[in-house]
């Protein structure tokens, strides 16, 4: 990317308040100055569709001779100086640098005293918040320290004290590493693939979880591994439907958490996914006890932390949503969706798919099998067709083959049997290619033929009930039940036996 379009970007990045900082931050850094810089960022903020000539012609209106390329590059220094500025005291990592900057600026000085005290900030900065990837910055100016103090025994035992501190941390910071390329293995195939329903994958998942750092919790030599270790066999038991075990393991990921205060200040979205994945279990084994208080703990987040970013406080909310959805469904409180549509639908729609789809995907889902089951048949088409025609590849096979099962009932519930007749044979193909074709589609497949059939030749009861007892039965499959997961589509197939029983009861009598 240019640097002019990396700017145009960065000036509509900003929100009102960082807006609102840098005017103030840039009148301060450049009383008496020429403000170019200040009026290209005026004409930047004001064009929605960046044009490079237009912005170099009019800001060499007001000033003919600037140095365009030098007036982009300011400004673009200018707003990030401006962000540290404003950020500095959110971020360890920031307020690390500036007491290592101190250090070295009042060592060139020769203030070794008052450089000393700098770096012994920067330190304890950086074991609080478990900085470990810093530590060989921080080694540097011990060891430049320890030469000023000449040669004894007494400076050689200080050298291998830093030399062994700098091995412990490097070895905690590739621990990290490791357990971060592991568990982004394992995410990339829930990513893609959703609730797995296939051997061969379930096989991929075991292959990792082999590693020998996930032996034991004692591998993790840091906070953030021990949440990877965590997250990772989070993900796998949710794969296989150990849903006790997964259960457990969330609940001392929570722990961890919330047992270290820094390390919580500063990764709130690791805290929020566990909570969410905490109450979306609860939901599924029926526990509701705590939903309450742990929901709580999730909105409380962005309630509690005014300085989150914008973006993190939006997908934040999408989880409070998600959640809510899932307890509406797990409880049958139906007569809650029409609040609930009225309060979020907006907020949902707006949503772009690109920065959250793996939940957004799942909203879309559960609003549109919500809708069905209240018999608003158009509303559940809408938000079907909003998940089929989302554009994002490589994602979510599981909910995109679930939403082309959802469109052919609601297609049935809404009539229309034509569209019915070949829909069936490309959604047959469709599930096909992505290996999605299981059990479950298989059953549902042939429950919906015999579904049509009944409207035009007669009584299919005892066909109708063996397909329904068949596709229950597969909630107690170890992968199979995972399809169930998000939307039980066998409350439905519940309602379509009573109807026809109703209907072959009054054509007896």
């Amino acid at each position: 990317m240019k640097l002019q379009d990396s700017l145009h970007e960065l000036v509509h990045s900003l929100t009102k308040t960082e807006k609102s900082f840098f005017r103030k931050f840039s009148a301060i850094q450049s009383a008496g100055d020429e403000h170019s810089y200040l009026r290209l960022f005026e004409i930047l903020e004001k064009m929605s569709d960046y044009d490079d000539g237009k912005v170099e012609d009019k800001l060499k209106a007001d000033f003919p001779s600037v140095h365009y390329a030098f007036a982009k590059n300011y400004l673009k220094r200018t707003i990030l100086r401006s962000l540290r500025a404003q950020k500095e005291e959110d971020s360890p990592n920031i307020i690390f640098s500036e007491f290592l900057s101190n250090a070295e600026l009042l060592y060139k000085k020769n203030l070794i005293t008052l450089s000393e005290k700098e770096l012994q900030k920067a330190e304890k900065i950086m074991e609080q918040y478990e900085l470990h990837h810093r530590f060989s910055e921080l080694a540097y100016w011990k060891r430049q320290f320890l030469y000023k103090k000449g040669y004894s025994a007494e400076v050689k035992d200080e050298f291998e004290k830093v030399n062994e501190t700098e091995k412990q941390h490097f070895e905690k910071t590739s621990n990290h590493a490791s357990y971060y390329f592991l568990s982004y293995l394992i995410l990339e195939i829930n990513i893609s693939k959703g609730n797995i329903r296939d051997e061969k994958t379930k096989l991929k998942l075991e292959n990792i979880l082999n590693h020998p750092l996930f032996f034991d919790e004692s591998m993790a030599l840091s906070t953030p591994s021990k949440c990877f270790y965590y997250n990772t066999w989070c993900l796998y038991y949710d794969y296989i439907s150990n849903t006790e075990e997964l259960y457990r393991h969330l609940r001392k990921n929570i722990a961890v958490i919330e047992n270290n205060q820094p390390f919580y200040d500063q990764n709130e979205w690791w805290y929020a996914a566990a909570v969410y994945n905490y109450i979306v279990t609860g939901i599924s084994l029926k526990r509701f006890d705590d939903y309450e208080v742990m929901l709580e703990k999730l909105k409380s987040i962005s309630r509690l932390n005014r300085n989150i970013a914008p973006l993190l406080k939006n997908n934040i909310f999408v989880l409070i949503l998600n959640a809510e959805l899932r307890h509406l469904l797990g409880t049958g409180s139906y007569d809650k969706l029409k609040n609930f549509h009225e309060e979020h639908a907006q907020f949902l729609l707006l949503q772009d798919i690109k920065r959250n789809p793996h939940v957004l995907l799942e909203n879309y889902l559960m609003m549109a099998y919500a809708f069905l089951m209240t018999r608003d048949l158009r509303s559940a088409l809408k938000w079907n067709n909003i998940l089929i025609n989302a554009k994002v590849s490589d994602m979510r096979e599981d909910v995109f083959s679930m939403a082309r099962i959802l469109n052919l009932v609601i297609h049935f519930e809404l009539g229309n049997d034509i569209f019915l007749t070949y829909s069936i044979k490309s959604t047959h193909r469709y599930l096909e290619k992505l290996n999605t074709l299981k059990k479950f589609e298989s059953l549902l497949l042939q429950f919906m033929k015999l579904l049509m059939d009944l409207e035009k030749k007669g009584n299919h009861s005892e066909k109708l009930k063996t397909l329904q007892d068949s596709i229950t039965d597969l909630k107690g499959d170890p992968i199979e039940k995972q399809v169930f997961a998000i939307i039980d589509i066998s409350h439905w197939l519940n309602f379509r036996i009573e109807q026809n029983s109703k209907r072959v009861g009054s054509k007896q009598t």
